[in-house]
């Protein structure tokens, strides 16, 4: 199978030859309007927690909520799409992030998987770049974002399939079905996709189901950990255009052949018109139907600030985690 390459025309990307743009701006306000009672209903689902955020020796996946992941890894700290707010006074967090911003550790790398406000948070980024020496890994296109505000030094941008050695840690920026924007006119001015870590650990961004994802398994066969959006669900007539809902993130698992599955972009903002739980709902109930739960498999659904503990990486014992209030996974 032939890796794919984002088709480009007119300074502009697009998934395939001939993709028609669809205007979104008339969809998302019949989707805002009439998701207001779930968002109004929604009950903020993070606790406090009463141990330590953060595993300082042990190798791990905290969810911070949305598609914002720590990742300690071979003693790098890693962020996928930080986030830890509001997106505006309209579309405010339904839960606290799972790790404070002011507890985060000293973060290394940053990986962004498009320029979505949801996941290329312009608060967070700032506040970031100013605490702490983090290098950003960007699409192609975005880098003049970072350059605008004077950010660009610590900036790498990146284009399908390429791979960058930070330290140890191989990184490679990976295919996704989606498209990009933050203002009136750039519209897939910049592009979007997916990072492996390692070889193995899979972080898919934003994206439709398509055939991206056995492209991926041909070219990295051992995936063990696979981090995918199952969310927003409805309407699904339109939102799988550019979103899986739980039964697509369930088929992209089953097509990258990864052993456990971690999800994502669900329960932290009112997108969508989905009640709150539908996610996770639809995700245990497809999985218990494709009988997946009697393999060796494993779906380990993370509550906001839990972590997974990547025994394959990590290089102190498991018991180590426990003796810190940690249940071992």
């Amino acid at each position: 199978m032939n890796k794919r390459l984002p088709y480009k025309d007119h300074n502009r990307f697009y998934n395939y030859p001939g993709e028609v743009i669809k205007g979104f701006f008339w969809r998302s306000l019949y989707m805002y309007i009439t998701s207001y009672a779930q968002r109004a209903a929604a009950v903020r689902l993070a606790k406090k927690r009463d141990v330590p955020y953060i595993f300082e020796a042990v190798d791990h996946i905290t969810w911070i909520g949305h598609a914002s992941f720590l990742i300690s890894l071979s003693g790098f700290t890693i962020l996928t799409d930080p986030i830890f707010g509001d997106l505006t006074f309209l579309l405010q967090r339904l839960s606290e992030p799972g790790i404070p911003f002011a507890q985060l550790p000293h973060i290394d790398i940053v990986l962004l998987s498009h320029n979505h406000r949801d996941h290329m948070d312009s608060a967070t980024l700032h506040a970031l770049y100013k605490k702490t020496t983090c290098h950003f890994y960007v699409p192609q296109g975005d880098k003049k974002w970072f350059d605008s505000r004077g950010m660009g030094d610590r900036v790498t941008e990146c284009m399908w399939w390429q791979e960058f050695m930070h330290g140890p840690l191989k990184l490679v920026f990976l295919p996704a079905h989606h498209w990009s924007q933050r203002g009136f006119f750039d519209r897939n001015k910049s592009l979007w996709g997916s990072w492996m870590i390692q070889d193995s650990l899979y972080f898919a961004g934003d994206t439709a189901y398509a055939d991206h994802f056995k492209e991926i398994a041909e070219q990295f066969p051992a995936i063990d950990v696979a981090l995918l959006p199952i969310g927003p669900c409805e309407p699904r007539s339109w939102m799988r255009e550019s979103h899986m809902d739980a039964h697509d993130a369930g088929k992209a698992f089953l097509d990258l052949k990864a052993q456990i599955f971690i999800p994502m972009h669900w329960g932290t903002y009112g997108f969508g018109i989905d009640d709150l739980m539908l996610p996770i709902v639809r995700l245990n109930h497809w999985w218990n139907e494709q009988n997946i739960h009697k393999t060796e498999r494993i779906l380990d659904v993370l509550t906001f600030g839990q972590s997974h503990i990547l025994h394959r990486f990590s290089q102190v014992a498991p018991f180590i985690a426990e003796k810190r209030g940690y249940a071992v996974r």
